[in-house]
């Protein structure tokens, strides 16, 4: 897979990954919640966060980690505040609610990676 990406014969590491595997890193950690005997809520989460439009079990706390998933993926590539998307109107997260939280992140960013290090 790093080989795939290396040689532009891949997007993304973890679309080669998928490729060369036959199944992407949420399933992998799905799998790997369930032999833990993580909650099913947490397991979904895992699996489905990428899915914008998920209408199953565990709807909302999926929703939640989703969004969350692309507001710290934002401010790590440090691009602007993600624009709307059907999770955050689902959520009822107004557009100025969502901007505070982002700003927060941003903040504290610094922080994070500090606790980061501390912890690898």
């Amino acid at each position: 897979a790093l080989t795939m990406v290396k040689n532009n014969q891949a997007g993304t590491l973890q679309q080669a990954v998928a490729d060369v595997l036959g199944f992407d890193h949420m399933l992998a950690g799905g799998h790997l919640g369930d032999s833990w005997g993580l909650p099913n809520p947490l397991v979904a989460a895992m699996v489905h966060y990428a899915q914008v439009d998920y209408q199953g079990p565990y709807r909302e706390i999926v929703t939640t980690v989703g969004l969350s998933t692309r507001l710290v993926s934002a401010t790590l590539k440090n691009e602007p505040c993600p624009g709307q998307d059907a999770r955050q109107a689902s959520l009822g997260i107004s557009e100025e609610n969502l901007e505070n939280v982002f700003a927060q992140l941003n903040g504290q960013l610094a922080t994070i990676r500090d606790i980061a290090k501390l912890l690898i």
